[in-house]
């Protein structure tokens, strides 16, 4: 095996149940950063270590897109889920599934990033989503339709996937779209009428889930599906064709999903596997699996990197 890169890693700091995803989220992992084991910070702090997603790009275009009608995990006290739902109903959390967190993009003609953070996206309308994804693609000069249409099929095994997995239900979790903004090439080349076309198909771009600090085991009685989440990835995939197809406004066709009572139900299993006793850095445990909210969590013992 190569020798790990730590320049190539983040270090992000996590919770037990996110550092439990990263150990035994099975085939899903496939659809997150590369995980390379759990360290501890001088103070203290567990902290999964995963790939730089943005590494190698010379000019990281990212769009952070949270996912789901609901966002109220159960792990969440009641005046924090309370508060979750006035914010999923207030945003396009609730009609959409998904609402934009942050997006920058590198604008090739004055070699400056355009930026918009959470609050923007806290603030737009139902109607303006896909507009807002769309201001991902520009670029100052165009938008890059190619590269939304690859986006898509990108996210075909993610959406098959969502719609046979019966184990897991996401709340809070988030896709991060990255894509090589910069359209110089890094061989000399002869610039065509085509090549803009060329360039996005071929510029460099990845997809990945993101965020598992509230992944629960979907429980009997409350479906077999994350429908939360499936419904707000059709809609962004709906978005995402749109663009590819020079769509704006009202013509993306959204499915509002405001008033469905039956996506916010919590599918918590009564047995959570993420109890008080599992390890994050060995990621053992033993005995019979307790349910989460009836055990109080222990602060796991020093323990060194573990790859």
């Amino acid at each position: 095996r190569k020798p790990l890169d730590h320049s190539a890693l983040v270090a992000k700091p996590c919770c037990k149940r996110e550092a439990w995803f990263y150990r035994n989220g099975g085939s899903l992992k496939q659809f997150a950063p590369r995980f390379h084991g759990i360290k501890r910070s001088d103070t203290g702090v567990p902290a999964v270590l995963l790939e730089d997603l943005t590494s190698g790009y010379r000019r990281p275009c990212v769009l952070d897109v949270k996912m789901g009608v609901c966002t109220a995990a159960p792990d969440r006290t009641a005046v924090k889920q309370a508060r979750c739902k006035q914010k999923d109903k207030q945003t396009t959390t609730g009609s959409v599934g998904a609402r934009i967190c942050g997006l920058r993009a590198y604008q090739v003609e004055s070699g400056e990033y355009t930026m918009y953070d959470k609050v923007w996206g806290n603030q737009l309308k139902f109607d303006e989503f896909g507009d807002g994804i769309a201001k991902f693609f520009d670029n100052g000069s165009r938008r890059r339709r190619v590269l939304a249409k690859r986006f898509v099929e990108m996210l075909q095994p993610l959406r098959k996937m969502m719609a046979e997995q019966g184990l897991y239900r996401f709340y809070a979790s988030s896709i991060l779209f990255i894509y090589e903004g910069s359209e110089e090439p890094e061989e000399e080349v002869e610039v065509g009428d085509n090549w803009l076309e060329q360039c996005d198909l071929e510029c460099k771009a990845n997809v990945k889930m993101i965020d598992f600090a509230h992944v629960f085991p979907i429980g009997e009685g409350h479906g077999s599906r994350d429908n939360s989440y499936r419904c707000g990835l059709d809609n962004l995939l709906r978005v995402l064709e749109g663009i590819g197809n020079g769509l704006s406004g009202n013509e993306f066709k959204l499915i509002d999903h405001s008033g469905h009572d039956e996506l916010h139900v919590h599918c918590l299993c009564g047995q959570d596997p993420v109890r008080s006793d599992w390890n994050y850095m060995s990621g053992s445990r033993s005995g019979n699996c307790t349910p989460l909210e009836k055990t109080p969590a222990k602060t796991p013992a020093s323990s060194p990197v573990v790859y």
